[in-house]
């Protein structure tokens, strides 16, 4: 199964590499943008689909709290995720 969490950009780090540090879940973490179609060019305040450290496409509130509800609704499996998740990608600050 793959996993794609929301996340918001909080700033740009390396725009050359495209690099944004991401609030996901309350974790900052760094994460690529550059797989992001060019007409959807993510900046701070954004919201993203972040999987394995990039971010596969923006998204709105809505598909976020959807999203956020759908994955919560798993439970003690999805804490159980949420963090070999943050063990596997280096959350950064």
């Amino acid at each position: 199964m793959c996993l794609g969490m929301p996340g918001r950009v909080m700033e740009i780090v390396d725009a050359a590499n495209k690099i944004a540090r991401v609030d996901v879940k309350g974790v900052p973490r760094k994460v690529s943008l550059a797989l992001l179609p060019a007409d959807e060019f993510a900046g701070p305040g954004d919201l993203v689909l972040v999987h394995l450290g990039f971010a596969m496409s923006r998204i709105t509130e809505a598909e976020a709290a959807e999203t956020n509800e759908m994955l919560e609704g798993f439970g003690d499996e999805f804490d159980a995720l949420a963090a070999a998740h943050d063990v596997r990608s280096g959350a950064v600050s």
